[in-house]
């Protein structure tokens, strides 16, 4: 565009120049019809603007980091006669964050509709606003630019890393018998009050053989229920210090999140029900569905402005049915509870299974 202009502006100089040698009808309707063009090139293009129509689609609103998915852009043209010279301009800030394919300026024929494929990574998990800001339109001569916005608003969900560990301390002592993923409560075989007809699902050890001879039916034992042990996985989602970089807080941010997935990827594989509590937001019940906490804990904001040490207090008072307590935080902190508890403090350069590796070894 600033070679456009150079260009109209030694054509208007060349233009009074011949008008100041050689007064004339035909040089003074040279330069007026060189005044005229670029007047004439930013109405064509201010009509023709409104016809020109972008939105978005991506492939999937949900990835793993560093996972590649592909955003298509939609572009519309319901102009007759001129085509146009654009450029595809994504936001600065998610620019930050997610890799996105450098893309040229590129020609709009009228009256088509062209669909432009961006193949985005990113490499820190979050959710994302994910689409071209606006798309910047250019006028038939190159000399003027409008920004056409893109009113599309896509979101993408990004996944961290499940890391697989060994080991973890958890204690289970409250545990006597898992007969049921999908129920949180586990049954008591010490005692039970009542007996029942027997149905597939409860299993041979319910049956009560001697009641079962004598009825002529199979019956079962209906015993009490008691509670499982549950772990409470607390991470600390309060703001960082301002003096970190946006890179050095994304780092951070996902060693914190990525602790908290290792934590309860474990207990998944043990089958113990988890809480997952963060400032902003305090889970209702446990949960041994991994999938729901994975995805939950992806979206978690670190902008919290509340003392995260009283919201520790408060939690740990709240989940008295959790045996085993996980601190993920980024600050200096130690409380003297008398339950299993482990803090894990993270950085951003401190990965993240070596360090759990380490505080399980000491």
């Amino acid at each position: 565009m600033f070679k456009n202009r150079i260009i109209y502006g030694i054509v208007l100089l060349m233009a009074a120049v011949f008008v100041f040698l050689f007064e004339d009808r035909v040089t003074y309707a040279v330069l007026y019809a060189v005044l005229l063009l670029p007047v004439t090139s930013l109405i064509i293009l201010i009509c023709a603007k409104r016809n020109i129509k972008i939105s978005g689609e991506l492939e999937s609103d949900t990835v793993k980091k560093n996972e590649p998915v592909r955003y298509t852009l939609h572009i519309k043209n319901n102009n007759y006669i001129l085509n146009f010279q654009t450029k595809v301009v994504f936001g600065k800030k998610l620019k930050q964050f997610v890799k996105i394919p450098k893309i040229n300026s590129v020609l709009i024929p009228p009256r088509q509709n062209i669909d432009y494929d961006f193949e985005l990574v990113c490499a820190y998990r979050g959710i994302y606003e994910v689409n071209a800001d606006y798309l910047l339109t250019y006028d038939p001569l190159a000399l003027f630019k409008f920004k056409i916005k893109n009113l599309n608003k896509l979101t993408l969900t990004v996944l961290p890393n499940i890391h697989i560990l060994e080991n973890l301390p958890v204690s289970i002592n409250t545990v006597t018998e898992i007969t049921n993923i999908g129920n949180q409560n586990t049954e008591d075989y010490s005692d039970f009050p009542d007996f029942k007809k027997y149905l597939p699902a409860d299993g041979f050890k319910r049956i009560h053989w001697q009641l079962s001879a004598r009825r002529g039916e199979l019956i079962s034992k209906n015993y009490y229920a008691s509670s499982k042990a549950a772990v409470a996985v607390i991470i600390n989602n309060s703001r960082l210090p301002d003096g970190m970089k946006p890179i050095e807080k994304m780092r951070c941010e996902d060693n914190l999140i990525e602790a908290a997935v290792a934590v309860m990827a474990y207990c998944n594989m043990l089958m113990i029900p988890v809480y997952i509590d963060y400032i902003g937001n305090m889970r209702d019940s446990s949960s041994l569905d991994f999938s729901t906490l994975y995805v939950s804990a992806s979206g978690i904001k670190f902008d919290a402005n509340e003392n995260f040490g009283d919201f520790l207090d408060k939690t740990i008072e709240t989940r008295r049915d959790a045996v085993n307590v996980f601190v993920i935080t980024h600050t200096d902190c130690v409380w003297p509870y008398d339950r299993n508890i482990m803090v894990f403090q993270i950085s951003n350069e401190i990965n993240i299974v070596e360090r759990i590796k380490l505080d399980n070894e000491n």
